[in-house]
């Protein structure tokens, strides 16, 4: 049984593709349906190859285990504060980390969408 099975789940809205809730100090994600181990694998991938470079939040599961566990990271998710008057800028700065990432030859951590 997982450590924080007695604990009220909390459901995060902004899952995408995948089952997202927070445990505790986890973050938990499912990922039903086609391709669901090959964007697994990728979540997995793109915070353990970018933690010396970036600040990503720690993968408590291993590679291939059915559920993704990484840590907790406190703030707010991007859709929830983007708003006409900041966009631009947000979205320029988040052009400025993806040719960061790059130039950084993390490049094949996240593989493009099919």
């Amino acid at each position: 049984m997982h450590e924080d099975a007695d604990e009220e789940n909390l459901r995060l809205e902004h899952g995408c593709a995948s089952a997202t809730r927070q445990l505790r100090a986890h973050v938990e994600k499912r990922y039903p349906g086609p391709a669901a181990d090959a964007r697994r694998e990728a979540e997995y991938l793109a915070p353990t190859r970018l933690r010396s470079r970036f600040p990503v939040p720690g993968v408590a599961s291993g590679p291939g285990e059915e559920i993704l566990r990484t840590a907790c990271v406190p703030g707010v998710h991007a859709q929830d504060v983007l708003t006409p008057r900041n966009a631009d800028r947000a979205l320029a700065l988040c052009g400025r980390m993806l040719r960061c990432r790059s130039r950084s030859g993390a490049v094949g951590a996240v593989p493009p969408r099919a």
